[in-house]
């Protein structure tokens, strides 16, 4: 379940050292987990690295955002969906263009959208999914009838270890908004509760969702 991992390559947003994030891993018992640099693949070879050493099995990607808008986040399954990747997001970052709503049809990585992409009632291909925190459970109730809700899965994002480590994001937030602390809007910062989670207690965040 931890497919969404910010390390600090998150610019101005993400509050982890590689090393570090992966030490958590091993603290928690978590055997697989993926980084997702926000717009950035910087942390990926470290992070890789870092994984074989403590025998855990890494797993490479990105999430896309407009600013503060999560279009996706995109997870390759070999290192041909890596270089699909990074073909996608160096295409848009050196021409300056927003990416667009839907990801590329990859041949050799996974899509994962938001909850709330299932409002427009996408077709999803066989590499996309709906993504949905345990935080956002409540939310999935009003999209039971719509199109795509069969490929919801459960997936969890790590940002940072603690309070501390929140409030450290949040002065980063603001200083990419260029605005007070005070002023910060909730949009722009991350949700409180991205933070390590021992696997069996994600389980039983999601026990009532055990079909996904």
């Amino acid at each position: 379940m931890y497919l969404n991992c910010h390390s600090y390559f998150s610019l101005r947003y993400g509050t982890i050292p590689i090393q570090d994030l992966v030490n958590k891993a091993v603290e928690l018992g978590i055997g697989c987990m993926a980084l997702t640099d926000i717009n950035n693949t910087s942390g990926v070879f470290d992070f890789i690295k870092a994984c074989k050493t403590a025998n855990i099995r890494p797993i490479v990607g990105v999430e896309f955002r407009n600013g503060d808008e999560l279009k996706y986040i995109c997870l390759a399954k070999n290192n041909e969906g890596f270089r699909e990747i990074n073909y996608f997001l160096t295409e848009y970052l050196s021409k300056k263009k927003d990416f667009p709503n839907k990801a590329p049809s990859y041949q050799n990585a996974f899509s994962i959208y938001p909850l709330d992409f299932l409002e427009t009632s996408p077709v999803l291909e066989n590499h996309e999914f709906i993504g949905v925190r345990f935080w956002e459970i409540p939310k999935t109730y009003r999209f039971h009838n719509k199109q795509g809700f069969e490929k919801i899965i459960a997936i969890h994002t790590l940002t940072f270890f603690n309070k501390i480590y929140f409030n450290l994001h949040r002065l980063l937030r603001a200083i990419d908004h260029n605005t007070l602390l005070s002023k910060l809007p909730k949009y722009a910062e991350a949700n409180p509760s991205e933070w390590p989670i021992e696997e069996q207690k994600l389980f039983e965040n999601f026990q009532y969702f055990a079909e996904w």
